[in-house]
């Protein structure tokens, strides 16, 4: 297997096999949450509570046919189109950072 067992969020299934992470944040007020960029213009937002590692998920559970595990939301800039194949079309475009706001 080319995975390891104990990994917390895999994009692949999601973004294509050149996934990367690019941007992680932390929300100091609710530490469960986590902020994610990547190669995609999507930020998701995951709750740490609700992730399962890949250890963890029984093993008639595929990647292709479940949503990310623990990604509560979806943030995509507002000039862009939101019903496009980002793998093709907007490749280049990418989350390089993610903050949280400490109000």
């Amino acid at each position: 297997s080319n995975y390891c067992n104990n990994t917390i969020i895999n994009l692949t299934p999601f973004i294509g096999n050149y996934a990367e992470i690019k941007s992680i944040s932390i929300n100091q007020r609710h530490p469960h949450l986590l902020a994610v960029g990547a190669n995609d213009p999507y930020v998701r937002i995951y709750d740490l509570r609700m992730i399962k590692t890949r250890s963890d998920q029984s093993s008639s559970e595929t990647e292709e046919n479940k949503p990310e595990s623990g990604c509560i939301q979806y943030y995509i800039a507002g000039h862009l189109p939101q019903k496009v194949n980002y793998r093709k079309r907007y490749r280049s475009l990418v989350s390089t950072y993610v903050t949280f706001s400490p109000n």
